[in-house]
C-alpha cells in the first residue's frame, strides 16, 4: 500500500469506541506480517491504544526481525 492511499485509509476510517486489545495470537500475526493491509492497520490500532499489548508488539515485531536476519544470513 503506497504512502498516499495508507493516508486516504486513515482518513476514511472512524475510531472504534473502546476497541479490546489485540489476542497474543492478533499480535503475533501482526508482527509477522500476516493479513491484509486493512486487517493489520486495525490490529495496530488496537495494540497501540493500549499499552502492554504496544510494549509486546514491540517486542514480538523485534523477535519477527531478528529470525527474519538470522534466516538471511543462513
Amino acid at each position: 500500500m503506497k504512502d498516499e492511499e495508507l493516508r486516504r485509509a486513515y482518513q476514511v476510517r472512524s475510531p472504534r469506541p473502546a476497541a479490546s486489545p489485540p489476542t497474543p495470537e492478533e499480535l503475533a500475526r501482526l508482527a509477522s506480517g500476516q493479513g491484509s493491509d486493512e486487517e493489520r492497520a486495525e490490529l495496530l490500532d488496537r495494540a497501540l491504544a493500549d499499552p502492554a499489548s504496544a510494549r509486546d508488539f514491540e517486542l514480538l515485531r523485534a523477535i519477527a526481525a531478528a529470525d527474519r536476519s538470522e534466516a538471511r544470513r543462513r
